[in-house]
């Protein structure tokens, strides 16, 4: 497969498809905006990542240098990856508060 097939593969995945590491953009809106569907995504998010952190805990080293199964890469930059893209959103999250605040001010 070519290198532009593997991107436009990626790109496809990512933005409507079934990525590896959760919701495509489309599948990330959430259409119920209720309370109550806030507090479930809070707890699932946080079952999931309680449950990735369990599983690591249980690893040994000698695996980060293997490739994860339907990643197509090793262990180390997928652990890694997910990291960072962690961080990532929660700097947007943290911009997006401070927007929201600056526009909304609280009394």
């Amino acid at each position: 497969m070519s290198e532009i097939a593997r991107i436009t593969r990626l790109l496809e995945q990512t933005f409507e498809g079934k990525p590896y590491y959760g919701p495509s953009v489309l599948g990330a809106l959430i259409t119920d905006t209720s309370e109550a569907a806030w507090e479930k995504a809070l707890k699932d998010l946080k079952t999931a990542n309680q449950a990735l952190v369990l599983a690591v805990q249980h690893l040994d080293d000698a695996i980060l240098d293997k490739e994860a199964d339907r990643v197509g890469v090793s262990y180390y930059l997928m652990l890694h990856g997910t990291v960072q893209h962690d961080a990532y959103h929660a700097g947007q999250i943290s911009l997006l508060r401070g927007q929201m605040t600056r526009v909304n001010p609280r009394p």
